[in-house]
């Protein structure tokens, strides 16, 4: 019982995929691996177009979209990283990232597969992305990565920033 509790408290139910509560857990031990050196990014993918969908074509086709952006971030991804529904139309996604241009590829790629699904219904995704840092914080990351998707949002979406430490 105590697992299916667990299940329940750490997964998003519209999606499938690990909620705020999960990720954020997550990135801590992100935060604590970079202070012995293990590169991680995170990217965060705000839905661009997607209240329209809801306003024009009504809520469950709203869902379906969110859905089929779960999904297809989650293919775009290894099994090892994680993507996860932070609320409303905003995902994200922490990898581990070897190399800086890991990064680039990471969040361009999220882009591409957010396009190619939400196509039919005019939805798009702006990513901002954030290099957790070895003396980082969860809050720290979230902010530059939030900052970042506010860029790229302002930039008119459907692309990716990068928010410098």
């Amino acid at each position: 019982m105590r697992q299916v509790r667990e299940a329940l408290a750490t997964t998003d139910p519209l999606t499938g995929v690990p909620n705020r509560r999960a990720f954020l857990e997550r990135l801590e031990g992100a935060v604590s691996r970079a202070g012995r050196g293990q590169r991680s990014v995170v990217c965060i993918v705000d839905l661009d177009g997607s209240e329209a969908v809801n306003d024009l074509e009504g809520h469950a086709a709203g869902d379906a979209v969110l859905r089929a952006v779960a999904g297809t971030l989650t293919a775009a991804v290894r099994g090892t990283d994680t993507v996860a529904r932070l609320g409303g139309d905003e995902f994200a996604v922490l990898a581990d990232s070897p190399l800086p241009a890991d990064d680039a590829a990471l969040a361009d790629r999220l882009r591409i597969a957010v396009a190619g699904v939400g196509a039919a219904h005019g939805v798009t995704g702006s990513v901002g992305r954030a290099l957790v840092g070895h003396d980082d914080d969860v809050a720290g990351v979230m902010h530059r990565a939030d900052a970042a998707v506010y860029r790229a949002e302002a930039a008119d979406g459907d692309r990716v920033h990068d928010l410098a430490r």
